[in-house]
């Protein structure tokens, strides 16, 4: 599923990286916690064999870690593991801006379950605004022409600022790219 899988020996954490949403998935193996971006989601009682080499993991734990659900076919002798369908990446939207089609734009609006992103520069550019990325393209800052308010978004952090000033915090940060 292209997911980047690594253990910690430091915090002994076997940590996931899964690539449909970017969130980063850890299992510590010495309390079974499980967390989800740094907040803790639960506890595994049971996830087999973790080591720095290898990695023999239940389904639960899997399906856990990696976002998926599995099934256990006795006639096949198969055990099928299909991706959550709120975490399966769609595309082909169509973006309007003022009843105006943007027609083919890069990167492709997508939505990662119940999450829809879209490519901020084509949007602020239709409605005639300037966006530009500062400090190494952690901020973006967009300079609204319609009422002069320049709008600052931290990648990093989620914070969105109106003209230096903290307005408010952007929940799906960890989906943006």
């Amino acid at each position: 599923m292209g997911n980047d899988v690594e253990y910690d020996d430091v915090s002994k954490a076997l940590i996931v990286r899964r690539s449909q949403d970017n969130v980063v998935m850890e299992l510590y193996t010495d309390t079974g916690i499980v967390k989800a971006d740094g907040r803790a989601l639960g506890k595994l009682e049971h996830f087999e064999e973790i080591e720095p080499d290898h990695f023999i993991l239940t389904t639960n734990a899997i399906a856990v870690l990696a976002g998926t659900a599995g099934k256990f076919d006795a006639d096949t002798n198969e055990f099928n593991l299909k991706l959550d369908p709120r975490l399966r990446v769609t595309t082909g939207f169509d973006i309007f801006v003022d009843n105006i089609p943007l027609g083919v734009i890069q990167p492709e609006p997508k939505s990662i379950g119940p999450v829809l992103l879209f490519p901020l520069t084509p949007i602020v550019e239709t409605l005639g605004n300037t966006i530009t990325l500062l400090e190494n393209g952690t901020i973006a800052e967009i300079r609204r022409v319609h009422d002069s308010v320049t709008m600052t978004l931290n990648l990093s952090t989620g914070l969105v600022s109106a003209n230096g000033k903290p307005v408010g915090l952007s929940k799906e940060i960890t989906y943006i790219d």
